[in-house]
């Protein structure tokens, strides 16, 4: 083989080589990684890098060991610093579980603190404390108790103090900065608006002194905060102006005018005296008389709306109940015809006379010729599906008037088990009564009268029907 001939041989294995190199440089990071990395994710959960400052910071150096000689291929080291790294990590979850223990009440304040957003508010404040905490957490890891709940009780008043000194700037924090600003302002507020500067200064106190009071009741303390921020612009800008008289920029006739003005567009447009010959006390009690007037009427206007809504919706309502009542009235009524039913309305409620369902003489019992009469029955109580309803029965005067009496009670019953039976109509819709000769509606005396007599009424209650308001036969 010619020197030509085994070049490419060279060529290949260099390659090869190569290849191999790049390969084990691109090996995932080893397994062991990932029991350390959920170790380390508990700690973190746990707030070991506070509560477990020692251990975890031994852990976090030996991590970052690991990863630089598992990067570097040298993966002995690298398997060695994990281990160290996990003693460490399992040391600060343990030391951080003891922490949570012995630091509750220390930990409930920070958590307050925290809920004030402290590190945002007051940085400063919230950093001395974290201090205190990983103190005294040092102090527990390295095994002292004692002094180790002195710096968690240091810890937990700065925590409390931070987060009283966070809701403060939070509130009166706007203030505050107007207020140094005024303090700062070249027209010198101090000394040409000392009246509002001094009411703004007051209303801040308020709102502080209400925190210390209490804290979490902001309402009182935001609202003067509020009429503060308000009381410091006006005073910024009234020393301005006052600032303008003493530099002569304007005159004193000239700044009157200038405020004047807008009270007298203001009397114009709610046409009303402009005049201020003698101030403007004329002219603005004119204006917020007419004001005053006209509020009141629009709040009567508004009152006026809102009780015609309230009767239009009532009428919308009426009208609807009153068009779904007739169609309910006229889908009954197309059920029967005038052999079997009359349909009546009665002060409010709705007759349904089975003029077509008969007894045998002294009995109780339902011929089955009136089954399909009493199914129609059955769907008329599911139209009118928001009634009660009462199943009457009445007998003429022949025969003896107890015996009547529980004939009658038997029939209503009967009728009433029929409605029930093979439907979902609940038992408590439908009840039965039983008049005997109680109620007659035609004379005893003869049989078309006594025939009238003997009847069954489905009566349902309280429907106020809006169409027809005397007897209608059924069609």
């Amino acid at each position: 083989m010619t020197r030509v001939e085994r070049l490419p041989l060279k060529m290949l294995v260099l390659a090869a080589g190569l290849l191999v190199f790049s390969l084990a440089a691109a090996q995932p990071v080893p397994t062991g990684f990932k029991d350390t990395d959920a170790l380390l994710a508990e700690a973190t959960a746990l707030n070991a890098e506070i509560l477990a400052p020692k251990n975890y910071a031994s852990a976090s150096k030996s991590y970052a060991t690991a990863r630089k000689y598992a990067e570097s291929g040298r993966m002995d080291r690298s398997t060695k610093e994990l281990v160290k790294t996990n003693t460490y990590l399992r040391q600060a979850i343990e030391a951080a579980k003891i922490a949570e223990v012995t630091f509750t009440d220390t930990l409930k304040a920070r958590e307050r603190a925290i809920t004030a957003e402290s590190a945002r508010f007051e940085p400063a404040l919230w950093s001395a404390a974290e201090d205190e905490l990983v103190r005294a957490a040092r102090k527990l890891e390295g095994g002292d108790l004692k002094g180790a709940k002195v710096s968690a009780n240091r810890a937990g008043k700065a925590y409390t103090d931070t987060e009283l000194a966070a809701i403060k700037t939070a509130i009166v924090g706007n203030a505050r900065v107007l207020l140094a600003e005024a303090d700062a302002n070249p027209n010198k507020v101090e000394r040409n608006a000392p009246i509002t500067l001094t009411q703004a200064r007051s209303l801040v106190a308020q709102a502080e002194a209400s925190l210390d009071a209490n804290r979490y009741e902001r309402q009182q303390p935001k609202a003067l905060a509020a009429e503060a921020e308000y009381q410091a612009r006006h005073a910024m800008y009234l020393a301005g102006q006052v600032q303008k008289l003493q530099d002569r920029q304007m005159t004193a006739e000239e700044l009157i005018l200038k405020w004047e003005k807008p009270l007298r567009d203001i009397a114009g447009a709610l046409e009303v005296t402009t005049d201020m010959s003698s101030g403007y006390a004329v002219a603005s009690e004119a204006a917020l008389e007419r004001a005053s007037s006209l509020v009141a009427m629009d709040s009567e206007k508004n009152m006026l709306i809102s009780e015609l809504e309230v009767q239009l919706d009532d009428t919308e309502t009426a009208l609807q109940r009153t068009e779904r009542l007739k169609q309910q009235f006229a889908d009954v009524e197309s059920l029967f015809n005038s052999q079997e039913a009359d349909l009546m309305v009665v002060n409010n409620d709705l007759v349904l006379r089975l003029t077509g369902l008969s007894f045998a003489p002294g009995r109780a019992v339902i011929d089955s010729s009136n089954y399909g009469l009493l199914s129609r029955v059955q769907r008329a109580i599911y139209i009118f599906n928001d009634a009660n309803v009462i199943v009457e029965a009445h007998t003429d005067s022949q025969g003896e008037e107890d015996a009547n009496l529980v004939l009658s009670q038997q029939r209503a019953n009967a009728i009433r088990t029929y409605l029930l039976a093979n439907s979902d109509i609940p038992l408590t819709r439908i009840s039965s009564e039983g008049f005997g000769e109680s109620r007659p509606i035609a004379s005893n005396m003869y049989e078309d009268g006594r025939a009238q007599n003997r009847r069954i009424d489905i009566v349902f209650k309280n429907v106020r029907p809006g169409g027809p308001a005397s007897a209608r036969s059924a069609r």
